[in-house]
Order: structure tokens, then C-alpha cells, then sequence
């Protein structure tokens, strides 16, 4: 049986004291409860333990955001894998993880390609000002 990807996702953020401030410029409230911090990694968590995941991971923003450079890494298991953005995800962005190619340990891949999306909350720079 192929491995499954269970889950490919953020850690999630409780967005209330900013609710107003971004509801009043238009954005969803169910969408601002879903964002996510924009020092956050990316996780990938799958049913078996995996080979290097590290060329087959990426996160992707549309231009004119910059899609943001990192690193991958499983953990003893093998079954997570994380993506460490090198800086910050821009705040108040659409964000794509995108994983394609995995593979098993026992060299079996993933049946398709898995994409999920996020979008980062306000940053605190960006509040200050």
C-alpha cells in the first residue's frame, strides 16, 4: 500500500485581538481565525516512514512575493518532515506547500502530488507602524 500524507499544514494561531483591525479591512473572519504565524514551520506528517523528503518539499508564494528559501528535515521516525523557512514568511500572504515525488523507505511513492495552503497572519512589525 502507498504511504499516505495525513496531514501538510501550519500550526494554527488564535487571530481574536486582530479580528477587528482585519475584519474592518475586509477579510473573512473564519479566514482570519486560519492564519497562521509568520515565524511558523511547514510540517508534513506521513502513515510510514519516508525517505529524504528534502528536494521533493516546497513552499511557493505568487509574485511579487519571493517564494521563501529553507530547509527540510525528518525526524527519527521519518514520518515528519518540517520545513525551516531561513526568514520570516511576509505577513498577510498566500502561502503553497507543495510536495511531489516522496518516497517510502521501502521505495514505494506517494500515490500523486499533495498541495495545502496558508496565509500569515499580520506581523508585528507591520502592526507598529
Amino acid at each position: 500500500m502507498p504511504p499516505e500524507l495525513f496531514c501538510l499544514g501550519t500550526r494554527p494561531v488564535q487571530a481574536a485581538i486582530w479580528r477587528p483591525f482585519l475584519k474592518s479591512r475586509g477579510f473573512d473572519t473564519v479566514a482570519i481565525s486560519a492564519l497562521v504565524p509568520v515565524d511558523s514551520t511547514v510540517t508534513a506528517t506521513f502513515s510510514e516512514p519516508m525517505a529524504s523528503v528534502a528536494n521533493k518539499f516546497a513552499v511557493t508564494c505568487a509574485a511579487p512575493c519571493v517564494g521563501p528559501v529553507g530547509t527540510v528535515t525528518l525526524d527519527a521516525t521519518n514520518k515528519i518532515a518540517t520545513f525551516h523557512p531561513s526568514t520570516s514568511f511576509m505577513p498577510l500572504t498566500a502561502y503553497t506547500a507543495n510536495i511531489t515525488g516522496a518516497m517510502s523507505l521501502q521505495g514505494i511513492a506517494l500515490t500523486g502530488p499533495y498541495t495545502s495552503g496558508f496565509t500569515t497572519e499580520v506581523g508585528v512589525e507591520w502592526c507598529l507602524r
